[in-house]
Order: structure tokens, then sequence, then C-alpha cells
């Protein structure tokens, strides 16, 4: 079997009620920006600090919420980014999960109640 070819853009997406809202929510807290925005069909396209790596936001109703795939953005301190986003009221789901110097992950969401992660890399980068 042949494998696509992709074009090496990445951009999964997430159920929304209020765009404008999960717009600000994800710019104030996890720095995204807008790239791309279609009013009239409810979707938007944020650029995250990974090249070619997006976040779609999709007006549904209702917003699917605590549903399937879980979007986990690698960040270099994950305490650090913890507390930033805790002081903002985002509220994680349990403490911090560190696995035997492999990786230490959180777990929160978003205002709809699609599931996010932070993964912090312990192990010494592969070659």
């Amino acid at each position: 079997m042949t494998a696509p070819k992709y074009d090496g853009i990445m951009t999964p997406w997430v159920g929304v009620s209020d765009l404008d809202k999960a717009i600000r929510w994800y710019e104030e807290n996890l720095g995204f920006e807008v790239e791309f925005r279609a009013d009239e069909i409810g979707w938007c396209e944020l650029k995250t600090a990974t090249p070619n790596v997006y976040v779609g936001l999709y007006v549904m109703t209702p917003p699917p919420g605590s549903g399937g795939a879980t979007l986990t953005f690698n960040v270099e301190d994950l305490d650090l980014e913890r507390r930033r986003l805790e002081e903002n009221g985002v509220r994680f789901e349990g403490p911090t999960v560190r696995v035997d110097g492999l990786i230490a992950r959180a777990s929160f969401t978003d205002p709809d109640g699609n599931p996010l992660m932070f993964c912090q890399v312990l192990h010494p980068p592969r070659n």
C-alpha cells in the first residue's frame, strides 16, 4: 500500500459553542493566534507555536465536549505552564502525572469541556 502524500500541515479541531469566546480562551491561555476565520460556517483556524500545526475551532450545537481525542501540547516547563493557566482560572484534572523520568503530563479542559493536555518530555531527545 502506498502512503498518502501529506502536505506537512496538521489541523486537529474541536467543537465549541461560541466561536468568539473559544478564540479568546485559546489566545489568552495557550497563546494561539487566529490564522483564518469563516464566520459563515462557524470555523476558525488558530496558529500554534509549532510550525505547520494549527487548531481548528468549529461551532457545534451542542458542542461534543468530553469525547474524542485529547489535544496534547508538548511544553518545555510543565510546572510553569500549569501554574500560569491555574492563575488564569483554568482547572486541571488532578495532579501532574510523572512517569519514571520519561514524561510529565497534566490534563485540563477548555470552556466547552474539550480534553487538552500539557506534556513535558523528561528523557534526552532522540536522534
